[in-house]
């Protein structure tokens, strides 16, 4: 993967593309702006409980409280899962030298289930391989420490041992992260796929150019950090450019998958496997 010529292209392409694509940034980052004040809003209102009362009513209304905050909570992300998805197809709409029509920030609202069944689908995934990861920690952390002479000795060990090995979880939580990178594009530019078959692809569009995805998030960190150094402002000038990076990135790494089927195919068709002979009665 050439990050040069995909950045090059990428700024091509957010010129091209002009207001539309600053216009539909700016909605963008004013609907999820206006979801985390919406979440802090329902928190402060749902944390305030009345002081009379017996200790009943205030615990009932404690956890009638956090109910409603919770599920605030949950519309909001669904929210903007949903207006993550449309911006997505906004990316290929830019990358791609197409119109940008405000509308497709409403795309993910159109396919609902498969953008909320994806999204779960992926962070069970990560979740798992976290879960998989703290085993071993768990199991260290039953372990007693019976030595009293050497009970500090071992306390700094054993906090220097979670530490590192919160790290090492980490950064492995990160790795699997970009093994599922793409499915959100794959998912918006092949429809017939079922969920499953959108993580599949996504694990086999990726083998092999992790780090360079990570690398490609490197070198966009000085432009994020200065977006949220200007209080998110620059991103309305640079979140088009940064779109079209991912999503030329997505293109030219969906290219030599489906050049690597499209071989195996032929593979395939050329050296068909041997049929077994059918059995005698």
């Amino acid at each position: 993967m050439y990050r040069r010529e995909i950045k090059i292209t990428a700024q091509e392409a957010a010129k091209q593309a002009g207001k539309a694509a600053k216009l539909a940034s700016l909605v963008y980052l004013l609907c999820q702006l206006g979801i985390y004040g919406i979440q802090l809003l329902a928190n402060f209102l749902t944390s305030r409980t009345s002081s009379g009362g017996s200790i009943s009513d205030a615990l009932t209304a404690g956890a009638r409280n956090k109910a409603i905050a919770f599920i605030i909570m949950l519309i909001v992300g669904i929210v903007g899962v949903l207006l993550q998805v449309g911006y997505a197809r906004i990316s290929l709409q830019i990358h791609r030298r197409e119109p940008v029509p405000m509308a497709s920030l409403l795309e993910g609202f159109q396919i609902p289930g498969r953008v909320i069944g994806l999204a779960l689908f992926r962070a069970l995934l990560i979740m798992a391989w976290s879960y998989a990861m703290l085993i071993p920690i768990t199991f260290l952390a039953m372990i007693p420490i019976t030595p009293l002479d050497r009970m500090t000795e071992s306390d700094t060990w054993f906090e220097m041992y979670f530490v590192v090995s919160m790290i090492v979880v980490l950064a492995v939580t990160t790795a699997v992260s970009y093994r599922y990178w793409g499915a959100t594009f794959i998912l918006l530019d092949h429809p017939d796929y079922t969920i499953r078959e959108c993580i599949r692809a996504a694990t086999e569009m990726t083998r092999g150019h992790r780090m360079e995805l990570f690398l490609l998030d490197l070198s966009l960190l000085p432009w994020n950090l200065l977006c949220i150094l200007t209080a998110g402002i620059l991103y309305i000038w640079k979140m088009p450019y940064i779109a079209a990076v991912y999503a030329g990135a997505y293109e030219e790494l969906d290219q030599q998958y489906q050049r690597k089927k499209e071989r195996a195919r032929e593979l395939r068709q050329q050296f068909p496997t041997r049929q077994n002979p059918p059995e005698q009665m």
